[in-house]
């Protein structure tokens, strides 16, 4: 089955390095059948309910409503965040614990959306794919058959992801996109600046990045610049956007409560 599922992948991404919407949706559902059982994900319906009601009301309001967008839950006190190409969107318990409020949490969910609405995970595929080095891999993968080698690569691949890092331009603007989406839900857009600084602040207090916070910043980078640029966007956007929905986060206290009761998975990494 996945020799099957790394030859689709092949199959779909091809060699030109130009990836559709439609390819879009069936590479990131292929890879999260991939990574997705090597990953200590939580599995509490009231907890993955209310990550995935919060999302998908985020998502409606997005440029990209009509993908299938999936929210996941991931059992690590690592901080991170991340998402594959088609609207598969993880957070850790890690980052949750850090959130102070459902405006907070919910500015967590809005960014890694706006990765998925601005196709930046496509794009750094389709790069790939024009130097190479992904079809190389996949190349690897579909040759080395035996079960055990497949599982490693997966795992490879889940490292891969997890330990990606978006450029500066792609987190200005899914902090930009986060804004929007809030505003659009009546949710309030300053949350995103708050959690910044936050995390910030604890960073700076340890002076260097290490520990459970260490995944985050590196593949999130903090700098004064983001934040102001985010305040700048709350000005602008307040005024030119206008709310579309409601976002319902009454229940956050009571998600909170629960998730402080999930057993502690893996420290700070993924176990590859």
């Amino acid at each position: 089955m996945r020799a099957v599922s790394f030859l689709l992948v092949g199959s779909l991404v091809g060699t030109a390095g130009c990836i559709s919407e439609g390819r879009e949706q069936e590479i990131g559902d292929t890879l999260a059948s991939e990574i997705n059982p090597h990953l200590p994900l939580v599995g509490d319906p009231l907890l993955n309910a209310y990550v995935g009601a919060v999302g998908q009301t985020l998502a409606t309001v997005s440029e990209r409503p009509n993908l299938h967008y999936r929210f996941y839950i991931i059992n690590t006190d690592a901080v991170n965040a991340f998402a594959l190409p088609g609207g598969h969107v993880y957070v850790t318990l890690g980052l949750i614990d850090r959130t102070e409020s459902g405006a907070e949490f919910a500015s967590v969910l809005a960014h890694e959306i706006g990765h998925v609405a601005a196709r930046h995970g496509v794009d750094k595929l389709q790069r790939q794919l024009r130097t190479g080095s992904l079809v190389n891999v996949l190349y690897d993968m579909i040759l080395g058959g035996e079960p055990e080698l497949l599982r490693e690569n997966a795992l490879q691949l889940a490292n891969a992801i997890w330990t990606a890092q978006h450029s500066r331009s792609d987190e200005q603007e899914a902090d930009r996109l986060a804004v929007r989406y809030l505003v659009r839900t009546g949710t309030e857009p300053t949350a995103v600046v708050s959690l910044l600084e936050s995390l910030l602040v604890e960073e700076q207090a340890r002076h260097r990045s290490f520990g459970p916070l260490q995944n985050w910043l590196s593949t999130h980078p903090l700098t004064a610049d983001r934040i102001r640029d985010a305040e700048k966007n709350i000005e602008r956007l307040t005024g030119e956007e206008e709310q579309m929905t409601e976002l319902d986060l009454s229940a956050f206290d009571a998600f909170k409560a629960l998730i402080a009761r999930v057993p502690s998975g893996p420290s700070t990494t993924l176990e590859m």
